[in-house]
This record gives structure tokens, C-alpha cells and sequence, in this order.
């Protein structure tokens, strides 16, 4: 079978070498004694960030927050004083100078027509899971060079493209029929929570139908995508306290996951081929010229 090279590895020799430390790093009785999930949180970000390594505008983003605001959520907003401004962009202190009022072009986290753009306000009644990596696809405009932080790129758009959750791995005493079993275990419970972390994505952005997703114990993994038709009992259970929501019509299709694949094999290899195949259909950013 010909071995697909993740982009992050293609002929940059240390990465692949990298990547070998971090597993034996994770399978180490000495230094990974308790056998701990956080181990392979090292492979699995190398893994991701060689994978997306060529595509400027996906980014890997460790313990994201797949928040949502219930539609019963009545607190009233209200921005914090001078949130994020960089100190030498504030020119003059806001009670000393009078009012103006903000057209698009001025606020920072206005939204333009068409384009989705995340408010900086607190939401204290927001809730939902932290997944343990997620791939976001971000979509990004010139912006004006006189608002540093931005360093010329002003993002529009944020969307989740992949779900990735983590369990720790196996006994090591374990072989056989009982590696297997124990592995399945503990991708059934990646699995669960990929669910729930899918529920979520979808009550956030309701003009989105599908994520893909990636259930992993250590350096074992299977793969999904996971439509909306898929979690629809766990988008209702969510929404049960939202009075705007309505049911829809029981028609769920059951989710069909991979075969397990091991990291670091030409299987695997390939199958993250398909994954970073998918990803590009998203669309992909041309890199700015210097």
C-alpha cells in the first residue's frame, strides 16, 4: 500500500521523528507510569498540526469550548470596557471624550450582512462540552494595517470542520481478544462524548449539517461524519429547556464509524488522507504575499 505523507512531514525529516518520541512517550511505563490520556495529547497535536500543515486557514485549537446560548437566556449583554484593546491602539481615556455613534466600519466586532463573526460580550449562561481538539476552518478579509492587532487580516468566519476526543489507552498488560475489547470500551466512550460535543456544534450554527470526527485511545483511532440526522435525540435533550425549540420528526439515521486504525501506519496515513481531503472542500485561503 502506498503511504500518503501527512503535508507537516513531506520532506522535513525531524517531524516524523518527532512524532516517534511522542508514541513512545505515551506507551512509556517510566515516564507515563499512571498511563495517563494527556501522554497522547503530544502525537495527537503534532499529528493534526502536520496534517493541516499546508492549509493556512485551518487551525488546530487545543480544549475548544463548543458553547451555545439557550434562546430562554434573558440576560442582558453588555460589553466590557475597552475589552481587548491593545494598550497602544487606546489613544484616549472613553470618559474624557465625548460619544460617537459606531458604524460598522469603527466597532471591531460589529456584523457585516452574510458574515459570521463571534461577539467579544460575556454570555454567563452559555454552556456546553470542551472538546479535546478541534480543527476550526477560518475565513478571514484585508484589513486595514492602522489596527495592529489584526496584523493586516480581519477574521469573518469561524467553523468547526473536525472533533477530535481523546481517551487514554489500554492496559499495557493486555493482548489479544482483550486489547480489542478494552479499546472498544474506551472509543465507545470517546465516542459518547463526540455525540454530545456534535449536538452542540449543531444547536451553535443551525445552517450546519455535518462535522467530521475522530475517536481516539492513545494512538488507536476511528472516524466519522457526523450529521445533524445523527444526533437528534442529543440536539433535543440539549434543547429541552429552550422554549423556541421544536422537535423535528423522528427520522435518525444510526452513525457508522471506521475500523480501528493505529497512528503512524500506512492505513492510517491514508485514511487521515480522506480526512484532509474533506477539510479542503471547506475552502481554502491563499496565502498573502510578502
Amino acid at each position: 500500500m502506498t503511504l500518503w505523507l501527512l503535508p507537516g512531514r513531506r520532506q522535513n525529516p525531524v517531524k516524523p521523528y518527532s512524532a516517534t518520541l511522542q508514541h513512545s512517550l505515551g506507551y512509556s511505563r517510566t515516564f507515563n507510569p499512571r498511563n495517563l490520556e494527556y501522554h497522547w495529547y503530544l502525537l495527537w497535536s503534532q499529528t493534526l498540526s502536520d496534517l493541516i500543515a499546508d492549509i493556512p486557514n485551518l487551525i488546530v485549537a487545543p480544549q475548544f469550548p463548543l458553547w451555545f446560548v439557550p434562546s430562554d437566556d434573558d440576560y442582558v449583554m453588555v460589553e466590557e470596557e475597552e475589552d481587548g484593546d491593545d494598550p497602544e491602539e487606546v489613544e484616549t481615556d472613553a470618559a474624557q471624550s465625548p460619544p460617537t455613534s459606531l458604524s460598522p466600519n469603527d466597532d471591531e466586532d460589529s456584523i457585516h450582512e452574510g458574515i459570521s463573526v463571534a461577539p467579544t460580550v460575556p454570555e454567563p449562561n452559555a454552556k456546553g462540552p470542551l472538546v479535546d481538539f478541534a480543527i476550526l476552518h477560518v475565513m478571514a478579509e484585508p484589513e486595514s494595517k492602522d489596527k495592529k492587532r489584526y496584523e493586516g487580516w480581519r477574521i469573518t468566519q469561524v467553523n468547526v470542520g473536525l472533533l477530535v476526543e481523546i481517551k487514554r489507552y489500554a492496559s499495557r498488560s493486555l493482548k489479544g481478544e482483550g486489547l480489542k475489547r478494552a479499546l472498544e470500551a474506551q472509543i465507545g466512550e470517546a465516542i459518547e462524548d463526540l455525540i454530545q460535543q456534535a449536538g452542540s456544534v449543531f444547536l451553535d450554527d443551525e445552517k450546519k449539517q455535518s462535522v467530521l470526527a475522530i475517536a481516539a485511545a492513545g494512538p488507536y483511532w476511528c472516524n466519522a461524519t457526523i450529521s445533524r440526522d445523527h444526533v437528534q435525540s442529543t440536539i433535543h435533550c440539549l434543547s429541552s429547556n429552550d422554549p423556541s425549540y421544536t422537535e423535528p420528526a423522528n427520522n435518525t439515521r444510526k452513525l457508522k464509524w471506521s475500523t480501528l486504525l493505529h497512528l503512524g501506519t500506512a492505513k492510517s496515513n491514508n485514511r487521515l488522507q480522506t480526512i484532509y481531503n474533506k477539510l479542503i472542500t471547506m475552502g481554502v485561503l491563499p496565502t498573502p504575499t510578502v
